[in-house]
């Protein structure tokens, strides 16, 4: 008897272990992002905002020459969708059709964000979904993205392209 109640408790434990939940929870939207603790090598030098400089074109864009770079948004907003470009110089190899990422750090949090957000359905992604194209100018590849911010103040954008850090981009949101 004492076999078939030990039998019968496993079976429990094991059909219970089994119904949990299959469906993975959906993407956190910026409303409900809980943002998490950040490595040090994440945080920039310094938090003065990036140098801006103007592309061949006479665009003005910030962040670090011969590197990447934005195009700059007086002032970064705030609580809603920004389109901006990326630009990245280095060797055509290693950037055509790759993807990119960016970990947001917000100076006075000091812990990680998504920061790139997909405008069809307000979902913060730690990638961007378009790829990187090669444009043969100035800059040596192009992309395009939507930021969102959660909050003003400084912010240290750490892209990354495939899996190496391309660059520290320092900003600052209003």
């Amino acid at each position: 008897m004492n076999v078939f109640r030990l039998m019968l408790l496993v079976a429990v434990i094991f059909l219970a272990s089994c119904s949990g939940d299959d469906n993975p929870p959906e993407e956190e939207k910026s409303s409900s992002q809980t943002p998490a603790p950040v490595s040090q090598q994440l945080l920039p030098n310094s938090w003065k905002p990036s140098s801006t400089f103007d592309l061949d074109h006479g665009q003005t864009v910030i962040g670090i020459q011969g590197q990447a770079a934005l195009s700059l948004r007086q002032p970064f907003p705030v609580g809603e969708p920004t389109r901006v470009e990326w630009f990245f110089w280095g060797e055509e190899q290693e950037l055509k059709e790759k993807t990119f990422s960016v970990i947001g750090v917000h100076e006075n949090e000091k812990s990680v964000e998504k920061v790139l957000i997909d405008p069809e359905n307000e979902l913060l992604l730690w990638m961007n979904s378009e790829p990187i194209q090669v444009t043969g100018q100035a800059a040596v590849a192009k992309a395009e993205s939507d930021l969102f911010f959660s909050k003003a103040g400084l912010w240290c954008l750490n892209v990354y392209v495939g899996n190496q850090l391309y660059g520290q981009i320092v900003i600052e949101v209003e």
